[in-house]
């Protein structure tokens, strides 16, 4: 528990989890969500990632974005467009495959593009130059890469002792049950 604590408050830790999340969502299909009530127009807040951003914070961004990552955005792409290709031509054998993946890889290109931009406009607007400057430097440094490598396998670990503990809890309490249940029929 302490390890997860731990992993949870960490901010780098915690900024890359959040830049991953983000950058997966781009590659996805749209998430199911459940419909949220619209806030009356005239108490809702402008949207703060159209507010003009110094393009040297928002270069900074970017790179603090490519820094942070495992995988680059365009392997991300490759991977996504595979899959869909080969789904594709699972469900229609018939299919140009060629003209297909053409055709999703810029449909894909335009939206990982655009998801991609908001979130270096949104970063920009919430660290100083100076602080963008220090993140690049971190993520670029051998510990800020280790980070970037380790984590996907630290969150895997903690994932899979936890999914541990549940089956041991599990198996914990259904052993409780059957030693209940023999003590009644004992009595």
């Amino acid at each position: 528990m302490r390890v997860i604590r731990a992993l949870a408050f960490t901010a780098p830790a915690a900024a890359l989890c959040g830049i991953l999340v983000c950058a997966g969502s781009a590659l996805a299909a749209p998430p199911m969500t459940t419909p949220v009530p619209a806030k009356p127009a005239a108490t809702a807040p402008s949207a703060p990632s159209q507010a003009p951003v110094d393009p040297a914070r928002l270069a900074l961004a970017k790179e603090y974005m490519n820094a942070a990552r495992p995988r680059s955005p365009q392997e991300m792409l490759d991977q996504t467009v595979r899959r869909m290709v080969n789904m594709a031509k699972l469900a229609n054998p018939k299919l140009d495959a060629k003209k297909f993946e053409v055709q999703r890889r810029a449909v894909m290109m335009k939206k990982m593009t655009e998801s991609l931009d908001m979130q270096a406009r949104v970063i920009a607007q919430h660290y100083s130059l100076e602080e963008l400057k220090g993140l690049v430097t971190f993520y670029k440094s051998p510990l800020g890469r280790k980070l970037v490598k380790e984590t996907p396998l630290i969150m895997q670990q903690i994932m899979a002792e936890r999914r541990n503990e549940m089956a041991n809890a599990s198996n914990m309490q259904t052993l409780q049950k059957v030693q209940s249940g023999q003590a009644a029929k004992n009595k």
